[in-house]
């Protein structure tokens, strides 16, 4: 059940279901997976354990440690993200989570765009602290792995520490800016400054067409009109003028229509891709290493296909073909019978078609009509089982 990813809790609940008067505790389950653990990792360290298995799965990974050995940054990416990156490399969102680790280490999630508009991951970076410097360092392995391609557009959150990061390394890519965590951002400084929820949403309606200005000189006037319009909201316009209009290159439309971001205003892909990482993590105190979400058998009871636990339970064993539900077996398939009597049937139902379809281009449309619905009920009679 350990090797299964199950909590000690579940594991115990489990004996006891088997053997009532199971003389055991929490800690005796918990220290009986710790020596697990450490029979697995056969006296090397977490760390040293996991950079094996990135070289025998193929990774590519780099890291940086401080003075007393603990990791500051850890790039991580697997080698067909990397095939992906070099073909895709027009576009990434980049991204950081939270709540991934016991370290307390921020995750940097770098996705990239495919041309079926579809996301994938490219690249993890763990990091010590979120400073220029440590993005400019694992921004430089990114660009390594690119073979120094340089992106058209880079979408972000306004993190000055990743824009100036990003304009450093990549000095000809032009860095977005996330215009719905503008509007989210705008939405939580200035609401507070209204009382009245219907005059705040044509605020926000107001404020909107300001950010979708098509032109510079739509933009200095819609502008203008918003500025004189909420005179008397001074305080939720000087928040928006010092936050966010130095930055307007960067998300107004005027000038985010000129570059190629294939329509990819926001970094909702990178949201949904946290979402999709913290579904498999499942908690967030796990080391970097183990990372396999508990077995529960849903997928091997509802798919007829060996889960991830099983085929990792089962590595360097022959995976048995039992395992695999006929339905996904082309070798239990039969689309030719062999039965006679079978045979004869289709071939008098061809050679009625073809009657019919012969007849049926002489017909008038009234009786063309009538044909097409005969041939539907024979077609249904003889394909249902």
């Amino acid at each position: 059940m350990t090797l299964y990813g199950i909590p000690p809790r579940q594991i115990l609940s489990s004996l006891r279901q088997k053997n009532q008067n199971l003389p055991a505790v929490s800690r005796a389950i918990y220290n009986l997976k710790a020596k697990i653990c450490k029979d697995n990792l056969n006296n090397r360290s977490m760390v040293s354990a996991l950079f094996e298995e990135f070289v025998k799965e193929g990774f590519v990974y780099d890291y940086l440690h401080n003075p007393l050995g603990h990791i500051t940054h850890l790039f991580i990416a697997h080698p067909l993200s990397i095939k992906l990156a070099k073909v895709f490399s027009n576009i990434f969102v980049m991204d950081c989570t939270y709540k991934t680790n016991k370290y307390n280490m921020p995750l940097l999630d770098i996705i990239g765009v495919s041309c079926f508009n579809t996301s994938f991951y490219y690249g993890f970076v763990f990091l010590e602290r979120e400073d220029e410097d440590s993005y400019i360092c694992e921004l430089n392995v990114f660009k390594k792995t690119l073979e120094n391609r340089e992106p058209s557009v880079i979408m972000s959150d306004r993190l000055l520490a990743l824009m100036n990061a990003i304009k450093m390394v990549f000095p000809n890519t032009t860095n977005l800016l996330c215009i719905w965590h503008i509007e989210k951002n705008v939405l939580a400084n200035c609401k507070k400054h209204f009382t009245n929820t219907e005059e705040f949403d044509i605020f926000i309606s107001n404020w909107n067409n300001v950010a979708y200005s098509t032109t510079t000189t739509i933009f200095e006037q819609t502008w203008g009109e918003f500025e004189l319009l909420y005179q008397t909201k001074q305080v939720a316009i000087e928040y928006i003028k010092n936050t966010w209009l130095p930055w307007k290159e960067k998300f107004v439309s005027a000038w985010t229509e000129n570059y190629l971001h294939f329509g990819n205003r926001s970094s909702s892909r990178a949201e949904g891709a946290h979402s999709k990482l913290k579904s498999y993590l499942q908690v967030s105190t796990g080391g970097l290493q183990g990372t396999m979400a508990p077995c529960t058998d849903h997928f091997m009871a509802t798919m007829g296909l060996p889960c991830a636990h099983k085929i990792q339970h089962l590595q360097g064993m022959k995976l048995s073909l039992n395992l695999i539900h006929p339905h996904w077996r082309i070798d239990t398939l039969r689309l030719n019978s062999e039965d006679d009597s079978h045979n004869d049937d289709v071939n008098k139902f061809d050679k009625l078609l073809t009657e019919l379809s012969s007849r049926y281009q002489m017909w008038p449309l009234s009786k063309k009509e009538f044909a097409t619905s005969m041939i539907n009920k024979l077609l249904i009679r003889c394909l249902s089982p």
